[in-house]
């Protein structure tokens, strides 16, 4: 009896996030899964469960891999503000190569798959919450160095700006305008600057 064919977990992931981010959730078949991947159907489902379990797999890697490009920006010792206008610098067009120009797959999989799937929902909503309160805690920062102004409740302004975000990204994939992304950077942060800051 012919062993199974011997395959990289991490590597079937990678392939089928970039199916998927591409594709989207729908249209990306187990077929076309398993041919990009060189694996057999019953290998995949007993690694993954099902489509909806490779799926959930592959938003954690993007959580892990593309979205702590985004998280790193608030590390930066040049300030609050300075990192709330990296966090939109990041997704200008011109400066990316695919798969980032098919848009954020977080954003995407909000639109296409969370209304519909449950679990995927879950996760997207965790990840989301996770970005807010990223927000919010740089806020916070910028508040107490004095960079931010205190009519803003954190909570709230942490919602909004993901909000922008999230519609940028969306209005992105149909007119890849800077501009658009400049604009919304300059009038959030100049909103909510500290007019005594020097």
């Amino acid at each position: 009896m012919p062993r199974p064919k011997l395959f990289s977990r991490e590597e079937v992931i990678k392939n089928s996030l970039m199916l998927f981010w591409n594709k989207g959730y729908y249209p990306t078949g187990v077929k076309e899964i398993t041919e990009t991947s060189e694996i057999n159907k019953s290998s995949l489902y007993e690694a993954f469960g099902d489509k909806e379990g490779l799926f959930l797999e592959c938003l954690h890697y993007y959580r892990n891999v593309y979205l702590s490009e985004f998280f790193s920006v608030f590390k930066s010792d040049a300030g609050q503000l300075h990192a709330l206008s990296k966090f939109f610098e990041l997704i200008i067009p011109e400066q990316h190569q695919p798969p980032l120009t098919w848009g954020c797959f977080l954003v995407n999989t909000m639109v296409e798959a969370a209304p519909h799937e449950a679990n995927i929902r879950t996760v997207v909503l965790s990840y989301l919450k996770e970005i807010q309160l990223r927000l919010e805690k740089s806020i916070v920062l910028g508040q107490r160095n004095g960079e931010i102004s205190f009519e803003h409740d954190p909570e709230e302004l942490a919602q909004y700006i993901l909000n922008a975000f999230t519609s940028l990204r969306v209005n992105l994939k149909v007119q890849p305008n800077t501009s658009l992304i400049i604009s919304t950077q300059k009038y959030i942060v100049g909103s909510i600057r500290n007019v005594h800051l020097t």
